[in-house]
């Protein structure tokens, strides 16, 4: 039943994450596969941790997560239509020559075994003791946060002023489950990475022109030794590496609107910035990094207009 809950979970937040990437791509025509599936990660988990968060205030327990599971299905529905009304299709850019092929077999090699390696290891300190505590507290609340922990004295070294967008991710697993199994919830992490590799190749390989320059970059990902070893690597179970992805893909979209003044990379961009202080506290200088950025390449363009609705969320 375990097994089955966090498919479950899993399954929820991809539909949430393909629902709004989906509606987000669709007006282009053609929404490559592998792009959506990668910031359909990023988008479901901010959706979900967000949906949960706001549910939180009204209601509890089941009425909760049954609300949140409606909300995820409407999006995907939403995505659904805004694909069908557009007469948008689904390709995927395939790897062309043998290079090519082999730079991506060793991509995906990475990823299956991060994801081995972080079943082998358990949470680290932070990821137990400030993020993964909140999603707890959460789980045997009802699926919220009690009041009491923020005047806690008692609770203060868990630093109950952090955000809650990774722990609320945990916390929807935990929900599903049944139980706040902490083997299970480190599933999360190497699927942050899992969607940073390719979407560093994509992002590269458009702003170089070359897909095999792209696949390269995305291999080297996994020597930096920031994203694989500890503190703040993917198998700890810290929020950095979720932190640093939503990093990645804002500024790498605002790049990519810069360069072809498509406003669906805005859109994308205005997305993934808004969930750099959701994620972690430090997330507010990285947010205003890009917006700073922002605003100059949008003077460049003449279009602050554009980039004043983009920081709205």
């Amino acid at each position: 039943m375990i097994i089955i809950g966090l498919i479950a979970a899993l399954f929820t937040i991809g539909l949430a994450g393909f629902g709004l990437t989906t509606w987000i791509l669709a007006r282009g025509g053609r929404i490559n596969l592998i792009e959506c599936a990668c910031l359909g990660w990023l988008f479901g988990c901010g959706a979900v941790s967000l949906l949960l968060w706001i549910g939180g205030a009204f209601c509890s327990g089941l009425l909760l997560q049954a609300i949140v599971t409606l909300a995820c299905l409407l999006l995907a529905i939403m995505g659904w239509r805004a694909k069908r009304n557009s007469n948008a299709q689904f390709y995927v850019a395939k790897p062309v020559t043998i290079t090519q092929w082999i730079l991506a077999s060793v991509m995906v090699l990475e990823i299956v075994t991060f994801i081995f390696v972080s079943f082998k290891h358990t949470l680290g300190w932070d990821g137990l003791l400030n993020w993964e505590i909140k999603a707890r507290y959460a789980f045997l609340n009802a699926g919220t946060i009690p009041s009491s922990y923020y005047s806690d004295p008692s609770r203060a070294f868990s630093h109950p002023e952090y955000p809650l967008a990774v722990p609320f991710t945990e916390l929807w697993l935990y929900l599903w489950m049944g139980e706040p199994n902490q083997f299970w919830v480190k599933i999360i992490f190497p699927l942050f990475y899992a969607a940073c590799a390719p979407l560093l190749a994509l992002l590269v390989a458009r702003f170089s022109g070359n897909r095999s320059v792209g696949l390269l970059t995305a291999v080297f990902l996994a020597f930096v030794p920031s994203v694989v070893g500890s503190p703040g690597g993917i198998v700890v179970g810290y929020v950095d590496i979720p932190l640093s992805v939503f990093y990645l893909a804002a500024l790498g979209y605002l790049l990519l609107w810069f360069n072809t003044n498509d406003s669906r990379f805005l859109i994308v961009f205005a997305g993934c910035s808004a969930f750099l202080p959701r994620t972690k506290s430090e997330g507010i200088i990285l947010w205003v990094v890009v917006v700073l950025l922002g605003f100059i390449l949008g003077l460049l363009k003449r279009r602050l207009a554009a980039v004043f609705i983009s920081i709205a969320p």
